[in-house]
């Protein structure tokens, strides 16, 4: 028998009557466990850096239309025309 070992949590999970939440520490004596929660990366340890948190990225694109030779400030041919009610919220 290992003895105690005490990890912190990454992903929320419930054992034993207690949800725990990241950040939490959990002392556990049972190995089964430990390496279950460690296959599911739902605990570290105490020592181990932090998995930084995945960036979302916004979705952009060029605006459609074509390009037109003139005197006019923006090219407007083939754009959908800029309402208020097409304003994204």
């Amino acid at each position: 028998m290992i003895g105690m070992k005490t990890l912190i949590v990454r992903k929320p999970f419930f054992y034993k009557g207690h949800a725990y939440i990241p950040g939490e520490t959990i002392q556990c004596d049972d190995q089964e466990m430990i390496e279950a929660w460690e296959r599911a990366g739902s605990v570290r340890a105490p020592d181990e850096q932090p998995q930084p948190k995945k960036l979302k990225a916004r979705k952009a694109s060029a605006e459609a239309g074509i390009p037109v030779e003139g005197e006019a400030e923006e090219n407007l041919v083939g754009k959908v025309p800029k309402t208020e009610t097409r304003k994204r919220k």
